[in-house]
Formats: structure tokens, sequence, C-alpha cells
């Protein structure tokens, strides 16, 4: 599955729990991540989102040609790093990967 695939199974599954909970809305938009140093972004919004224990600092990170970040954690945690809906996120890939979505 391709990054871009990956992320919109990631916006099918947010649609579909909007959906179940009552709630229909219009689909968020997916984006790039801010622009500037990939470590440095992905570092803040990581910390952002999660105990610094998942994600000590980031080791590697890399902008894909969607713009999101993929990166690394010194502890060997990967998040990937987008905008959905006008909020920028860090998505745990594990995570995403018990709900199907492969290519993180």
């Amino acid at each position: 599955m391709t990054h871009t695939a990956s992320l919109a199974a990631i916006l099918a599954l947010l649609a579909a729990s909007s959906f179940a909970a009552g709630r229909a809305q219009a689909q968020p938009s997916i984006g790039a991540a801010p622009p500037g140093n990939p470590v440095t972004i992905a570092q803040r919004v990581i910390h952002a989102n999660f105990e610094r224990v998942v994600c000590g600092h980031v080791t590697e990170a890399q902008r894909l040609p969607n713009g999101s970040i993929h990166s690394i954690c010194n502890t060997g945690e990967v998040f990937r790093v987008f905008e959905i809906g006008g909020q920028v996120v860090a998505m745990r890939c594990a995570a995403a990967a018990r709900y199907g979505v492969e290519g993180c």
C-alpha cells in the first residue's frame, strides 16, 4: 500500500467512526506537515501528542513526496506526521498497523 493509500485508509477509518457515532460531517482533508526541518517538526508534534517515554527524541525523519514526515524515535517507535482537518497530528505507525493500515 502506498503512503497516500495508507493515509486514505486512515481517513476512511476516521470518516467511518464519525458516521457511526452519528456525527455525519465532511471528510477532513489530509495535508503536508508544516514546513521546516523534518526532525524538528516531527519531534515537536510527537512531544505535543505523546509522553516523552514513547519518543525521547527523533533520530531520523524524512519528508515524503506528499509532504508528510516519516520519523523514527530513539525508542524504536515510528510515526507519521501530517495535517488532517487543519490540525497537525502524529500517528503512531504501530497503532495504524493494528487497524490494517500498512506502509505508515
